[in-house]
């Protein structure tokens, strides 16, 4: 059972948006990173003189530890404290994002991407839980603040990287130095508002059902199709519609103004209307979205 922010005294506004803020600051370092790894690939992998297929290998290894370790994340949710989750791996997060920047063979670069994955995949499911479980009320405002700051990092990543490539190792350094301050904002500000008691016996088939199978089938393509664009939508602005370093930057930060734009409106009509909805009108958005960054750039460069 859930400890509300409520119920442990904290009533004000401001005491609420504070927490919804502090809570959805991992999700800043989150896209900083993988924005920051999407438009720097094609030169990591030039500097580190790798094939170009380690592209798909290096965002593989990433989205496997986000795999594993969001399902690690979720069980220390339930039954450890999730700050001490998500503080712990955020540091891990951090370490490992320097250790992008300054890796010098193809497995270190791996390994890298490995742990950053693990990393993201333990505190981004803790830290939205505690979004959407710190005032039940407006669940979807607290979650989807997450995808407003989450568009913040991805907006940033390729400006910050823009003056230093094809050096990219400062970019990296900033953002473990971004994930060491989230973490001591995160330990300051989040109260321990969850306490252990009755406890599931079988949490995972509680968790899948007919209303969790369809949010799940959906999840499975979008993380299909943000992987691809984080491992391959630099090298193909860059070397196959041949867009400089420049209009490259610009293209990729687009991806997060539509998050910082939409998503708290997003996150009221979530509380008002439903989330059923505002789901697949997201699941209609991103589809458009994906066949127009697909076609239109050939057109554009072509024409």
């Amino acid at each position: 059972m859930v400890t509300t922010a409520r119920e442990i005294g904290i009533k004000s506004r401001i005491g609420l948006l504070t927490i919804f803020i502090a809570g959805a600051l991992p999700a800043i370092i989150v896209d900083f990173d993988g924005s920051a790894y999407s438009f720097a690939a094609p030169f990591i992998i030039s500097a580190v003189k790798l094939p170009i297929y380690y592209l798909g290998i290096l965002v593989s290894g990433y989205a496997a530890g986000i795999a594993i370790f969001s399902v690690v994340g979720g069980f220390l949710f339930d039954r450890l404290s999730p700050k001490l989750t998500v503080i712990s791996s955020i540091l891990i997060f951090s370490v490992f994002t320097i250790s992008t920047g300054y890796s010098t063979t193809a497995i270190e670069v791996l390994i890298s991407r490995l742990i950053v994955g693990f990393g993201v995949g333990m505190f981004q499911s803790s830290s939205i839980g505690i979004l959407g479980d710190t005032n039940p009320e407006f669940r979807g405002t607290g979650v989807m603040l997450w995808g407003v700051l989450a568009g913040v990092g991805t907006t940033a990543a390729p400006y910050i990287f823009l003056p230093f490539l094809p050096a990219y190792h400062i970019p990296f350094l900033i953002s473990g130095i971004l994930g060491f301050i989230v973490a001591l904002i995160f330990y300051i500000i989040i109260p321990p508002v969850f306490k252990k008691e009755e406890k599931a016996k079988n949490p995972i088939k509680m968790a899948i059902n007919r209303y969790t199978i369809y949010p799940l089938i959906a999840m499975f393509f979008f993380g299909f199709t943000l992987l691809n664009i984080l491992g391959y939508y630099s090298e193909y602005l860059i070397k196959i519609v041949s867009f400089s370093s420049s209009e490259a930057a610009v293209l990729i930060s687009m991806l997060g103004v539509g998050g910082i734009i939409f998503g708290l409106p997003a996150g009221f009509a979530s509380d008002k209307i439903g989330r059923k909805p505002i789901l697949i009108l997201g699941i209609i958005l991103i589809f458009i979205s994906m066949v127009f960054i697909t076609y239109s750039p050939k057109i554009i460069s072509y024409s």
